[in-house]
């Protein structure tokens, strides 16, 4: 009697399991960081900004903004992620970069996209 192929099936599925639990992002964050260049010309980051909470961006707003995470983020002119009737706000992807049409209007806000 063979008794190895019964105990084969349940431990590959188990290890499988495990396999896959290891490569999935349990945390509520968007794993990474967030870069930018504030209006009043000084550098600062984020590191895993949580889903959920609107997050004002200090310096007077994000003149560049580097989304170096693995979220999705929409950027805001107003530092409460609200629209202000214009432009309300930009869809910025995982690992890319945007820059404002203008200094003048910086982004002042962002919240991670679906969460």
């Amino acid at each position: 009697m063979n008794i190895r192929p019964r105990h084969t099936l349940p431990a590959a599925s188990l290890l499988l399991a495990f396999g896959a639990a290891g490569c999935t992002d349990a945390t509520d964050n968007a794993v990474g960081t967030v870069q930018y260049l504030a209006k009043d010309g000084s550098t600062n980051q984020i590191e895993d900004p949580s889903r959920g909470p609107c997050h004002p961006l200090s310096g007077g707003g994000a003149t560049e903004l580097a989304n170096n995470t693995t979220g999705d983020f929409w950027l805001y002119f107003t530092p409460d992620c609200r629209g202000d009737g214009g432009n309300e706000r930009t869809y910025l992807g995982s690992m890319l970069t945007n820059n404002p049409a203008s200094a003048n209007q910086p982004w002042k806000s962002f919240s991670v996209v679906g969460w």
